[in-house]
């Protein structure tokens, strides 16, 4: 990702600000559908580490592609920055298979003031997710039948005046890049340049690079380290480490208000080892 400006999707240009976590949907639906090429990808670029291989079914059903607000096939699928996967808002529908007054409940809640994953409580950060194109090509093409189903089920009734215009990647690509300068040109003065975390990501939320208070994790002996930024520390965000890191909610912070200056713990450190910190024999 860019460190001084948006970064761009390599094929809709579209940008964006926060780096996403990975989609667990869309990688067992590749892995599944090509086993082959996924297991060769797979050897190329993925590093051993420990716990993170495991065995699962090799078959590909519609229960590997299930929108995690309405446990029906995803439809017009929207990938969270968390990676979870739900359809995009649609009207309330009748269920076929069931009596005429249940009804199939509008999934997910795009639209809200604050977006939070159905699965992980995560909250998405920016703007209103798009339609993932690729992914919605693949699911009808994989399931033909079940998504047809699905589109009738939509199409049976006239969308609400909020769904009417949700974007995808496709239509925004359309349109030339309009980035304010504001988002183009790096902050104009000093103090701003000192808030900046150069390098530095949430691994919350995915703000690349932090700006503004960044809270490192002291605790964390990976290289790569472990930090939140402010909104992520004070939700107290449970979203698992991105990188594999083994960090876990005892953890201690470190505040970092500025780049390289004003720093102060924060967190659960234990009152004998702050005093054996600062009361060490001299020899």
């Amino acid at each position: 990702m860019d460190c001084v400006k948006d970064s761009r999707c390599p094929i809709c240009r579209n940008p964006y600000k926060y780096f996403p976590a990975i989609c667990p949907l869309l990688h067992n639906l590749l892995r599944k559908s090509k086993p082959a090429d996924y297991k060769r990808r797979e050897e190329e670029v993925l590093i051993p580490q420990d716990g993170v291989r495991g065995e699962a079914s090799a078959e590909l059903s519609i229960s590997d592609a299930l929108c995690a607000g309405c446990e029906q096939l995803l439809f017009r699928p929207t990938v969270l920055n968390c990676g979870h996967s739900e359809t995009s808002s649609f009207p309330q529908l009748l269920l076929p298979s069931r009596p005429p007054c249940s009804t199939f409940p509008p999934c997910p809640s795009l639209g809200r003031d604050s977006l939070r994953c159905r699965v992980c409580q995560g909250v998405h950060p920016g703007e209103s997710p798009q339609v993932c194109l690729h992914l919605d090509a693949f699911l009808e093409k994989r399931f033909p039948d079940e998504y047809a189903s699905r589109r009738a089920l939509v199409q049976a009734r006239p969308p609400p005046v909020s769904s009417l215009s949700l974007p995808n990647c496709a239509s925004q690509a359309e349109q030339p890049a309009r980035l304010s300068r504001q988002e183009d040109s790096p902050p104009a003065s000093m103090e701003q340049l000192l808030r900046i975390h150069w390098g530095i990501g949430c691994d919350s939320c995915g703000m690349y690079p932090i700006f503004g208070k960044r809270y490192k994790c002291t605790d964390c002996q990976e290289e790569m380290g472990f930090d939140f930024c402010e909104a992520c520390y004070e939700a107290r965000s449970n979203f698992p480490a991105r990188f594999n890191q083994r960090h876990t909610p005892d953890h201690v912070f470190e505040l970092i208000e500025f780049c390289m200056v004003k720093r102060r713990r924060v967190g659960r450190a234990s009152t004998a080892a702050r005093q054996a910190r600062h009361h060490r024999p001299v020899l």
